[in-house]
């Protein structure tokens, strides 16, 4: 099981800012034939070890998911194919370089109009995000917006924090980092 956590933060770095790094870690998934060793462990008999190569399968960018999808039996790609589209977006966090370490960046868009999801992330990121706004500051920020993008650099946090906008009715996605104007 080491070996599929080691392949997670892998594929994981194959999207990382720094473009050299990124490459040289494509290099490397194509070398060990990850998506052969991939498709033999979804379709290990040890259930423990299937649900781990599944979190890493919906890490992977979608043409090398389909790849690996053409080596399964087509009732177990068929099942991977439908969980696919809510899952993957969420497993493919992009890790940013900086001289503090890696930085993720989530992108959090809602319609100003659903009163809800703008009152949940408004106390959502009132709570989460380090600033001296009050609720009621933090209220009126909110309203002139339908997107804000939030980091840090803890990779659980930002996976945290993009299902947490999910759950408050906004859309969530993990980006390389905004253009700063």
């Amino acid at each position: 099981m080491g070996q599929i956590r080691v392949s997670k933060s892998i594929i994981d770095l194959t999207r990382h800012s720094d473009k050299e790094l990124a490459y040289k870690t494509e290099s490397l998934v194509t070398r060990v034939h990850l998506d052969d060793y991939l498709a033999a462990q979804l379709q290990s008999k040890d259930s423990e070890l299937r649900t781990v190569a599944e979190k890493l399968f919906f890490k992977l960018p979608q043409d090398d998911g389909e790849s690996v999808l053409r080596m399964l039996p087509n009732t177990q790609a068929s099942v991977l194919r439908a969980k696919t589209v809510s899952v993957r977006n969420a497993a493919q966090v992009v890790p940013k370089a900086s001289p503090q370490g890696e930085l993720y960046f989530v992108k959090a868009t809602w319609d100003p109009n659903n009163r809800g999801a703008l009152d949940c992330l408004t106390q959502l990121f009132n709570k989460e995000l380090i600033n001296n706004r009050s609720l009621e500051q933090e209220k009126e920020l909110m309203k002139a917006r339908h997107e804000r993008y939030v980091y840090w650099n803890e990779k659980g946090w930002s996976i945290y924090i993009y299902n947490e906008i999910e759950k408050c009715g906004g859309s969530a996605s993990f980006v390389r980092s905004p253009a700063l104007k």
